[in-house]
C-alpha cells in the first residue's frame, strides 16, 4: 500500500481518500495497514496544516470527518500557541465552509440531518470556547446579522446557537477551567437577550418551514432559562407557545417543555404576569381537550396505541402540569367558578395519567399526588379547629390519635374539600391498580410457567417508588379513612364475587378475576397501620382478616394460589403490630400460623413466615417476654415456649431460615433485662446446637472431616445470628464454646496445610479445603461479631481469658499460611479489635502488626489487582492503626518499618481502585494530622518532615496529574492542600531546603514553590514557568478555602493538557479580590 510518507512535499489527497476508504471498507491486512497509516497521520505535528486542502478537495467525507477531528485537537491543546494570522484564518476558513455546505446543500435538498456540516458546528464551537468572548466579541451579533440572509443559514445558525450554550452551561465541567466557564457564562447571560428576541422574531412568522420553527423552539428552550422573566411577560412569547405551536404535531413536544421551563425558572410577583401564567395554562388546557381524548374518557388506552413520539408528549405534558400546578395551584383554587373548573379538570387529566402503565409517568404524577396530599395534610394539623369548635377540644377526636372523622372535617373550611373527588379516584387507583409491591413480599407468581416462585425486590427505585406511594396513600387515608375503608371493602367484595364466578367457570366472568387486582389491594391494606385510632384499626382488621379468610376457605384451593395468599396475609398482620400488641390471643394465632407456614412446601412462603416473624418480633418483643394473665393456659413467656418446641418449629427449615429464626429469637432474649432470666433463656435457646456442636467435636475430626466441618459451620451460622443480634449478651454462650473454637480453628488450619502438603494444591481445589476456610471464616466473624459490641469494662472482663488466645493462634496462623490460603476476614477481625480496644491495649497492635503487615504486604507489593479482598481489607487495617495508635507505627521495634509504613500508603495513590485509593490518602491525611501533633515526640517530627513531606509532595503531584486517578481527586485534593498549609502556616520545624543539599536562605514555603515548580515544569514541559508560578500564587491565596483551592487544582489540570492557555485562568480570579 501506498503511504502518506512525507507530508510537507508530496501530500495527495486522493492518495488519503483511497486509505480512507480501505480503513472503512477493507478487510485484513489491507484494513489494519490503513488504520496504522491514518493514526500515523493525525499523529503528526503538521497534519492540522493538510487540514484546509483536505476539506475543500477531498472527496470522501470520511476523510473530511477526519481533517475536522485533526482541528479539533489542535483546537483544544494548541490554539493558544498559534500566531493570531494563523487562528485567524482557521475560524475564517470553517464559517466559510460552513456556509458554503449549508448553501450547496440547501440546493441539493439534502440538508437535513447532514452529518459534515453537523461536525463543521461543533469544530467551530470548539473555535469559539477559545476565541468568545475575548477575541471574537462580536460573534453573536453576527450570527444573528448573518441568520437574515438565507433561511436555511438561519436554521443551522440556531444549531450553532444551541449547540455553544450546551459546551458552555452543559459540558464545561472538567474541560474548562471554572474561571474560564463563569465568564463565557456571564457574557452568554449579557447576549442572551439578543438570542431571544432572535428566536421570537423567528416564531412569530408563521410562513417559515416546520424545522426552522422547530429549530427555533429547541435553540429557545435552552435559553428560556437565562432570560429575565420581565422579558419572557413583556415579549408574547407565552401567547406564541399556548396558542399556536402546541396545536402543531411536529411543535407540540418541545412547546411544551418550553411551557415547563418556564414555569420552573419563572416565579412572577406581579399580578398582571401572575394572570398571563394562568392563562396560558388555560390555553394549553383547552388545546388538549380539542386535540386529546377529555381526561374522563382515560389516556391509558390512548397512551398505549400512541408512537413514541405521542407518548413522550404525554411523559412532557405530566411533567408540566405537575409543575405548574405545585407553583400556581393557590392560585386556581380561589373562589372562581372558571378557574375552579380548570384546577380541576387538570387534576382529572393527571389522574388518568396516574394510570398509564409507565414508570416515569406514574413517578412524576406520584410526586405530585405526594406533595399535594402532603400540604392537605398539613393544612389540617394546622388548621385551629378546637377555636372553631370547642367542644372538639377534648374529645377523642383531638388526641392525634388517627385520621380524623370526616364529618367533622366537612364543617371546617379545608381545601381538602376542593379535592375530594380526586382524592377518592386516586386512592381507588392506587389501592386496585397501582401499588407496588413492598420489599417484605418474596412469593410472586411466575408470569410464564404460572409457578409460584421466590422473588426478592433488588431495585432500590422502586422500592424508593414503594415508600412514596405508601406514604400518599397514608396521607389519603388521614384525609378521609371513611371512603379510604369503603373503597378497600368494596373491592374485597369485589374480588369474592369475581373469584366466584371465575371459580364456578363463568368464562365471561374471567376478565373480573386477577391476583394482580388482589395483590395491590393486600399491599394497599398493608400500607396504611396506625392512620386511624386503635379502635377503629381493631374494627378494620378484623373485618379484612375475616373476609380473606372467607375468600381462602371458599374459593382458593390449588396450593399455588393459597401460597400467593398466605404471603398477603402474612404481610397485612406484619404492619399491623399494635394490633398484634392489644390482642394476646389474635398475636398467639397468628405465631401459630406462621409456624404453619414454616413447614409449608414452598420455599418462598417459608422465607415469609421467618420474615414476618421477624417483623413481629422487632415491634412487639415485650409481647414475647412478659407474662399474659389473661392467658390462662400458660404462666410462662412466649418465647420460653418457643424455645421449648425449637426443633419442632425449625424441623423444615433451611439453614439461611433456621439462623433468622434463631436470630429473631434471640433479639427477644435481649429483651429480658433480668440478668439470671436472660442467662437462662440464652442457655435453651442455645441448648440443641450446643449439644449437636458437642457430640461433632467428640467424634474423631479426622474422619470424614470435610462433613463434619460442614455441620459445624451450620451450628456457628447459628452461633453468628444469635451473637449479632445479642451482642455482648453473647458472653456466658461464648464462654462455653471459646476453647472449642480456638482448638477447631487450629484443626482447620492444620487440615489446609496437610491438603497443600498431600496433594499440592494452590487454592480451593478441595471441597475439605473449602469446608475448613469456611470454617476460619465463620470463627472469625463469630469473634469480630462479639469484640464489636464490648465496652471498656467488657474489654477488661473478657480479653484475657476469652479474646487473646485466639488472636495469638489467628494472628500467626494468617503469617504462617501460605499467601492463596489467608484469609482476608483476618484482617476484618484484627481491624474490629484495634477499633475497639487498641488505645486500651497497644500491646495487641504490635502483636497484630508483627503477623499481618509483612506477610500481606507481600501479596500485593507487585501489583494492584491480585487478592482484592486482603488489598482492601489491609488498608483499612492501617487506616485504623493511623487513626487510634499512631504511636505504635512510630514506636515499633522492627528497624525501617515506618519506611515501609511509608512506602505502602504512596503505594495506593496508585491503585485505580477508588476505595482502596481513597483510603490511602486519608490515611496519608490521617498521618499529617498525628505528626503535626507530636509535641511529646519532636524528634520523630523532624524526623518525618526532613525525609518523608517532599516525598509525599512528589507521590500527590503524581496522583493528581494522573488521568487514571481522577475519580479520587476531591481527596487528592485535600492532601495536597494539607501538606501545603503545613509549609504556608510555618508549621515545620525544620528546614525543607537542607534535605536537598541545597545552601541558602530559603523560607520553607519559597523552597517548596521552587521545588514544585521544577517538578510541574519537568512533568510539563508545555507549561510555561509563569503559568505554574501564577497556579501557585493561587494555591497560597486560597488554601484556607478547601473548595476554592480544590477548584484552582482542578483548572491547572485542564491547563496543563493545552499548550499556551492563560497563566491566569484560574477559578480563584473570579472568587477573590
Amino acid at each position: 500500500m501506498a503511504t502518506l510518507s512525507n507530508l510537507r512535499t508530496n501530500f495527495d489527497i486522493d492518495l488519503l481518500d483511497e486509505i480512507v476508504d480501505t480503513f472503512y471498507n477493507g478487510t485484513g491486512q489491507a484494513q489494519q495497514n490503513a488504520q496504522r497509516e491514518l493514526t500515523s497521520f493525525q499523529d503528526d505535528p503538521a497534519s492540522w496544516t493538510k487540514a484546509d486542502k483536505i476539506l475543500q478537495f477531498s472527496k470522501n467525507n470520511n476523510t473530511r470527518f477526519i481533517a475536522l477531528s485533526i482541528l479539533d485537537k489542535l483546537i483544544k491543546t494548541r490554539w493558544k500557541s498559534l500566531p493570531e494570522e494563523q487562528s485567524v484564518g482557521i475560524r475564517n476558513f470553517i464559517v466559510g465552509m460552513i456556509i458554503s455546505l449549508v448553501q450547496e446543500e440547501a440546493r441539493n435538498g439534502t440538508l437535513t440531518d447532514n452529518q459534515l456540516i453537523h461536525k463543521c458546528d461543533l469544530t467551530l464551537v470548539e473555535i469559539l470556547k477559545q476565541e468568545w468572548p475575548d477575541r471574537w466579541p462580536d460573534f453573536i451579533p453576527e450570527l444573528i446579522k448573518s441568520s437574515t440572509i438565507d433561511i436555511n443559514l438561519c436554521e443551522n445558525n440556531l444549531v450553532i446557537l444551541k449547540l455553544l450554550y450546551e459546551e458552555i452551561f452543559d459540558y464545561s465541567s472538567g474541560h474548562m477551567t471554572q474561571a474560564k466557564a463563569t465568564r463565557m457564562k456571564k457574557s452568554m447571560s449579557k447576549v442572551c437577550l439578543q438570542i431571544y428576541m432572535h428566536i421570537i422574531d423567528i416564531l412569530k412568522i408563521d410562513e417559515y418551514s416546520a424545522t426552522l420553527e422547530l429549530s427555533a423552539l429547541e435553540c429557545l428552550l435552552d435559553y428560556l432559562e437565562w432570560i429575565p422573566p420581565e422579558y419572557i411577560f413583556e415579549s408574547n412569547i407565552l401567547q406564541l407557545l399556548s396558542l399556536n405551536y402546541i396545536k402543531r404535531p411536529e411543535t407540540r413536544n418541545v412547546t411544551i417543555k418550553c411551557l415547563t421551563t418556564i414555569t420552573s425558572v419563572t416565579i412572577p410577583k406581579s399580578p398582571q404576569h401572575i394572570t398571563q401564567m394562568v392563562e396560558s395554562f388555560i390555553y394549553v388546557l383547552k388545546n388538549l381537550t380539542a386535540y386529546f381524548p377529555p381526561a374522563s374518557s382515560g389516556l391509558k388506552l390512548t397512551y398505549a396505541s400512541s408512537n413514541f413520539v405521542r407518548q413522550q408528549f404525554f411523559q412532557d405534558l405530566t411533567t408540566y402540569l405537575t409543575k405548574f400546578l405545585k407553583v400556581y395551584r393557590e392560585k386556581l383554587e380561589v373562589d372562581n367558578a372558571e378557574l375552579r373548573t380548570v384546577l380541576l379538570t387538570a387534576h382529572e387529566y393527571l389522574v388518568q395519567l396516574t394510570r398509564i402503565d409507565e414508570t416515569e409517568i406514574f413517578k412524576t404524577c406520584l410526586d405530585y399526588w405526594h406533595e399535594l396530599t402532603s400540604a392537605l395534610f398539613v393544612e389540617i394539623q394546622q388548621y385551629p379547629i378546637a377555636d372553631l369548635l370547642p367542644s372538639l377540644e377534648l374529645s377523642f377526636e383531638m388526641k392525634g390519635s388517627g385520621a380524623m372523622n370526616p364529618q367533622i372535617l366537612k364543617q371546617i373550611p379545608l381545601k381538602k374539600h376542593i379535592y375530594e373527588e380526586i382524592c377518592s379516584q386516586l386512592r381507588k387507583i392506587i389501592i386496585t391498580e397501582k401499588m407496588i409491591r413492598p420489599e417484605e413480599i418474596i412469593v410472586v407468581k411466575d408470569i410464564d410457567s404460572g409457578e409460584v416462585v421466590r422473588e426478592v425486590v433488588n431495585d432500590s427505585e422502586m422500592l424508593d417508588l414503594y415508600y412514596s406511594e405508601k406514604e400518599t396513600l397514608v396521607y389519603l387515608t388521614y384525609l378521609d379513612f371513611d371512603d379510604t375503608e369503603r373503597i378497600i371493602m368494596e373491592e374485597l367484595e369485589r374480588q369474592m364475587s369475581m373469584l366466584k364466578m371465575y371459580t364456578d367457570g363463568e368464562e365471561d366472568n374471567q376478565n373480573g378475576w386477577a391476583w394482580d387486582n388482589l395483590n395491590c389491594l393486600c399491599w394497599s391494606i398493608g400500607s396504611i397501620p396506625s392512620t386511624i385510632s386503635e379502635e377503629s384499626e381493631n374494627i378494620f382488621i378484623k373485618s379484612i382478616l375475616d373476609k380473606l379468610t372467607m375468600i381462602k376457605d371458599a374459593r382458593i384451593t390449588n396450593s399455588n394460589d393459597r401460597a400467593l395468599f398466605d404471603s398477603n396475609v402474612m404481610y397485612i398482620v406484619g404492619q399491623y403490630p399494635r394490633f398484634m400488641k392489644n390482642h394476646w390471643q389474635f398475636l398467639l394465632q397468628i405465631i401459630g400460623k406462621l409456624f404453619q407456614c414454616m413447614h409449608d412446601a414452598n420455599e418462598g412462603i417459608q422465607d415469609m413466615a421467618c420474615d414476618t416473624f421477624s417483623k413481629i418480633v422487632s415491634r412487639c418483643k415485650y409481647q414475647f417476654v412478659i407474662n399474659k394473665p389473661e392467658d390462662a393456659t400458660t404462666n410462662i413467656p412466649l418465647i420460653k415456649s418457643i424455645i421449648d418446641n425449637m426443633s419442632d418449629i425449625t424441623s423444615d427449615l433451611t439453614q439461611s431460615q433456621l439462623t433468622s429464626f434463631y436470630k429473631s429469637c434471640a433479639s427477644i432474649v435481649k429483651e429480658e433485662r433480668n440478668y439470671d432470666l436472660r442467662y437462662r433463656l440464652l442457655s435453651d435457646l442455645m441448648k440443641f446446637p450446643n449439644a449437636t456442636w458437642k457430640s461433632i467435636l467428640n467424634i474423631q475430626l479426622e474422619v470424614d472431616t470435610d462433613d463434619k466441618f460442614k455441620a459445624l459451620a451450620k451450628i456457628l451460622d447459628v452461633n453468628i445470628a444469635v451473637c449479632e443480634s445479642i451482642g455482648r449478651h453473647f458472653a456466658s454462650q461464648l464462654e462455653q464454646i471459646h476453647l472449642d473454637l480456638v482448638g477447631l480453628y487450629g484443626v482447620a488450619s492444620e487440615c489446609i496445610q496437610n491438603e497443600i502438603k498431600n496433594l499440592n494444591v494452590q487454592a480451593n481445589d478441595t471441597s475439605k479445603i473449602r469446608a475448613c476456610r469456611s470454617i476460619k471464616k465463620k470463627i472469625l466473624l463469630l469473634q469480630k461479631l462479639f469484640i464489636s459490641d464490648l465496652n471498656g469494662v467488657e474489654f477488661d472482663k473478657y480479653l484475657s481469658p476469652l479474646l487473646k488466645l485466639f488472636l495469638d493462634i489467628s494472628m500467626k496462623d494468617y503469617n504462617s499460611e501460605p499467601i492463596n490460603f489467608k484469609e482476608p476476614e483476618v484482617l476484618l477481625y484484627a481491624n474490629s479489635v484495634i477499633l475497639n480496644c487498641g488505645q486500651r491495649y497497644p500491646d495487641i497492635v504490635v502483636i497484630i502488626i508483627e503477623n499481618t503487615f509483612l506477610s500481606s504486604l507481600e501479596m500485593i507489593k507487585n501489583d494492584t489487582d491480585n487478592f482484592p479482598d486482603h488489598r482492601l481489607y489491609f488498608y483499612q487495617l492501617l487506616r485504623t492503626i493511623t487513626y487510634k495508635n499512631f504511636p505504635v507505627l512510630i514506636e515499633f521495634p522492627t528497624d525501617g518499618f515506618f519506611n515501609m509504613f511509608f512506602d505502602t500508603i504512596c503505594w495506593s495513590f496508585k491503585h485505580h481502585n477508588r476505595e482502596i485509593e481513597e483510603t490511602g490518602l486519608q490515611i496519608a491525611i490521617d498521618m499529617l494530622n498525628n505528626v503535626d501533633r507530636l509535641n511529646d515526640n519532636t524528634e520523630f517530627q523532624a524526623k518525618f518532615y526532613e525525609i518523608y513531606y517532599l516525598k509525599l509532595i512528589n507521590e500527590i503531584l503524581y496522583a493528581i496529574t494522573d488521568s487514571d486517578h481522577q475519580p479520587a481527586f476531591a481527596k487528592q485534593a485535600l492532601l495536597f492542600r494539607n501538606l501545603l498549609m503545613l509549609s504556608y502556616d510555618n508549621r515545620i520545624p525544620v528546614s525543607l531546603v537542607n534535605t536537598e543539599g541545597i545552601s541558602g536562605n530559603f523560607s520553607n514555603t519559597i523552597y517548596l514553590n521552587e521545588y514544585i515548580t521544577k517538578l510541574l515544569t519537568t512533568a510539563f514541559p508545555n507549561l510555561t514557568v509563569t503559568q505554574i508560578e501564577s497556579f501557585l500564587n493561587a494555591l497560597m491565596k486560597n488554601y484556607n478555602n478547601v473548595a476554592i483551592f480544590t477548584n484552582t487544582v482542578s483548572d491547572f489540570i485542564i491547563q496543563s493538557k493545552e499548550i499556551g492557555a492563560d497563566p491566569t485562568d484560574y477559578f480563584y480570579d473570579e472568587e477573590t479580590p
